[in-house]
């Protein structure tokens, strides 16, 4: 049982990429399936940590959004079933718990090996995907879409910025690849994710920005004089002169924005799909995590949801900040990164995409973190 609990979220994760890579997508509904009922043996395995107060309560990411769909599943979601609503909630209920027991009882692997793993691997998988899967205009590299490509390509880049894993400077290497595919992406939230690794690792001053603002400009203007074009450069610098990064997805809002209308209060219930109404606007999603939240969950449970979310991304944010550890300020990073991202992608809530996953186990390792070493404090004195 003990190995099953160091790896369960090694094997998750694993689960995620078969989900989101062409390459592996074979195996993505086994492997899920394996994992969900693992990560059950491994709660019932540690069923005495369950019991506990204290890791729970100081993962409070976790521990509180699986108590919020609880709770709306039990007072509102019962009247709104959909196809997928049970497969979501006893799936995602599950890898929050589990995830906070494989935590728990490995907090140094993980925050020691974890992201080795994760880079290893999306370098694999986006150096297979740029030839097999070269693509014209935005590309995907064999993930299910650009953005996908430019969520997974920016966040490698961003933790190989802050937490420099490989020797011999062998990082550059893959730091290059992954600007690449966030660059061939085309994803202005990909770029933005860039933007924020810097400002993570160097700190937000006068100088930074000017930095960042030079930079910019140099891609933008001189770059097509050189014959060199990107997509997302030239999507992210239109947005930033409009200030308008959202530009191209009014009517998704609009959309689910007409269907928190119809149910403020009990929303359209976990995993909803669009209404008739919100059809004859856009069949598909917000592209907003927080607005698919409450258009599930309603603005009071909802909303408080959010709100506490928010709090606990503030609250870790200035406590790691400063960190001098390497692994900390990467997972102060991912955990930034996600929940920026989140506005303008539905990645807070889901279950089998890698983002969501990174946002869990980093918001956990880090809260983990505090807690142990408040105890190793109170052990010494």
């Amino acid at each position: 049982m003990s190995f099953i609990t160091r790896y369960w979220i090694v094997l998750f994760f694993f689960a995620n990429l078969c989900a989101n890579s062409a390459l592996l997508r074979f195996a993505a509904y086994p492997v899920l399936i394996v994992t969900m009922l693992l990560g059950l043996l491994v709660i019932i395995g540690n069923i005495s940590i369950v019991w506990r107060s204290n890791p729970f309560f100081k993962a409070s990411l976790c521990s509180g959004f699986v108590f919020a769909i609880i709770v709306y599943q039990a007072v509102f979601g019962i009247y709104h079933i959909h196809p997928q609503t049970w497969t979501y909630f006893f799936s995602k209920t599950i890898a929050c718990i589990a995830l906070v027991i494989s935590v728990w009882r490995n907090l140094d692997f993980y925050k020691k090996n974890f992201l080795r793993i994760f880079i290893i691997s999306v370098f694999i998988l986006c150096f297979y995907g740029s030839i097999r899967y070269p693509g014209i205009g935005r590309a995907t590299w064999g993930f299910g879409n650009a953005n996908s490509l430019g969520m997974m390509a920016s966040l490698s880049f961003g933790i190989l910025l802050n937490y420099p894993i490989l020797k011999n400077r062998a990082w550059i290497i893959f730091e290059v690849l992954f600007l690449c595919g966030v660059l061939a992406s085309g994803s202005r939230s990909a770029m933005g994710i860039v933007v924020l690794a810097y400002i993570i690792k160097y700190g937000l001053s006068l100088k930074m920005l000017t930095i960042l603002c030079v930079t910019g400009l140099v891609i933008a203007i001189c770059f097509p004089y050189m014959g060199l074009r990107s997509i997302g450069i030239t999507r992210f610098v239109d947005s930033a002169v409009q200030l308008d990064i959202a530009s191209g997805r009014e009517l998704e809002r609009e959309a689910t924005l007409l269907m928190i209308k119809e149910s403020p209060v009990e929303g359209h219930g976990l995993y909803a799909g669009q209404s008739e109404a919100a059809k004859q606007i856009s069949k598909l999603g917000s592209h907003c995590g927080f607005l698919d939240i409450i258009k599930m969950m309603g603005i009071p449970i909802g909303g408080i949801l959010i709100v506490y979310m928010t709090y606990i991304i503030f609250k870790i944010f200035f406590r790691f900040r400063g960190s001098c550890r390497h692994e900390m300020r990467a997972y102060l990073f991912i955990a930034c990164a996600v929940y920026c991202a989140s506005f303008f992608e539905g990645l807070i809530w889901g279950l089998n995409i890698v983002p969501n996953t990174l946002f869990f186990l980093s918001v956990t390792i880090l809260q983990l973190s505090t807690l142990q070493h408040e105890t190793r404090r109170l052990r010494i004195s």
